[in-house]
């Protein structure tokens, strides 16, 4: 014998209607999420590499400075041994050039500047000190420095050689002779 049916056709068909709008709402949700996702993770990755990005430019920055002072360092360093090999020259001819420097240096006042200092040794009982390339704020400034270091007892005369304004400071050159003991 043949199954009747007894269901209606209507019914079946807003049955098939429901489970497709099921699966289009279970398909859009599920391409929402894959487009989230494809959207967040390069995002995150980009978030990522910014952060690791500035941490290298931080670090960058740290090295820059460093390698700043060591240069500064090694510049002062060459100067100093530079000061040592002269200095260690003139001994043997009598001049304590040691003791110079430090006098010259007790005597400059804050805002005083050399770019050179030679020695000569016009004879064998005197010495020139040669201070080229002075910058100073004022012609005060180059007076003072000139009136400190005639009170240091082993220098005979200092001279000023060259004095010129030059943009907001005043540019000189001194000669200091001093007697050799001995």
């Amino acid at each position: 014998m043949k199954d009747l049916n007894f269901i209606p056709k209507q019914y079946l068909k807003k049955e098939k209607e429901k489970q497709n709008a099921i699966v289009t709402i279970y398909g859009a949700i599920g391409f929402c999420i894959i487009l989230s996702i494809s959207i967040a993770i390069p995002l995150w990755i980009n978030n990522n590499l910014t952060n690791e990005k500035d941490k290298i430019f931080v670090q960058n920055k740290q090295l820059t400075g460093y390698i700043e002072k060591e240069t500064q360092f090694n510049l002062v360093e060459k100067m100093l041994s530079d000061r040592d090999e002269q200095a260690n020259k003139y001994k043997n001819k009598g001049v304590e050039v040691q003791n110079i420097w430090q006098e010259i240096e007790r005597t400059l006042p804050d805002n005083v500047y050399f770019n050179s200092i030679s020695i000569d040794l016009p004879n064998s009982s005197s010495v020139d000190i040669n201070l080229g390339g002075g910058i100073a704020s004022s012609e005060e400034v180059v007076a003072s420095l000139i009136v400190n270091l005639r009170k240091i007892k082993s220098f005979n005369n200092i001279a000023l050689s060259k004095l010129s304004k030059e943009n907001n400071n005043f540019q000189f050159n001194l000669i200091i002779n001093l007697k050799i003991s001995g």
